[in-house]
């Protein structure tokens, strides 16, 4: 087994200053690299070759996680790799770049009560959001776009909102 006093972080010879490895005391490394995408197609938004950078971070028990991340840094895939398992995490964005929807592993789009689901106003508050077994919560904002309210599936079967004061 491996024995230092310090934790060791490696860097690739680029001028991009990313880590090759981290290995911590009395540990084994865990190793980073960094290449582009073949491309992929969810819920009718295609990413062509090469245009998302990947990150794949590898640690000592062979567990590697892979991100995708676009050209405006936006994460759009994340997955977990074991062995010949494997779970992959979509996360899609609107046209103001604010997270529409997150699909779990094994979720689809069109399944929907399974995703995690936002909705925006124009000041880009969080009008409603849905969380998978528990259903949509909704908020409210002042003038100032101060969170006033919220009301998740339980408050609204009483009719009741939780409310905040602000001094």
């Amino acid at each position: 087994t491996p024995t230092s006093d310090f934790t060791l972080t490696e860097y690739y010879d680029s001028p991009l200053n990313r880590i090759e490895s981290v290995t911590p005391p009395s540990w084994y490394p865990t190793i980073y690299t960094y290449s582009n995408d073949g491309g992929f197609t969810i819920d009718g938004v295609t990413f062509s070759a090469s245009s998302l950078a990947v990150t794949t971070v590898t640690d000592p028990e062979n567990i590697e996680s892979i991100s995708f991340t676009d050209k405006l840094g936006r994460a759009v895939l994340s997955e977990v790799k074991e062995g010949s398992e494997s779970a992959k995490t979509y996360t899609l964005y609107d046209d103001k770049n604010r997270v529409e929807s997150v699909l779990p592993p094994d979720v689809s789009a069109a399944s929907s009560a399974l995703a995690f689901r936002y909705q925006y106003d124009g000041a880009d508050n969080i009008l409603a959001k849905h969380i998978p077994d528990m259903g949509w919560t909704n908020y409210l904002y002042n003038q100032r776009n101060l969170m006033t309210a919220s009301q998740d599936p339980k408050l609204l079967s009483e009719g009741k909102w939780l409310t905040n004061i602000y001094d």
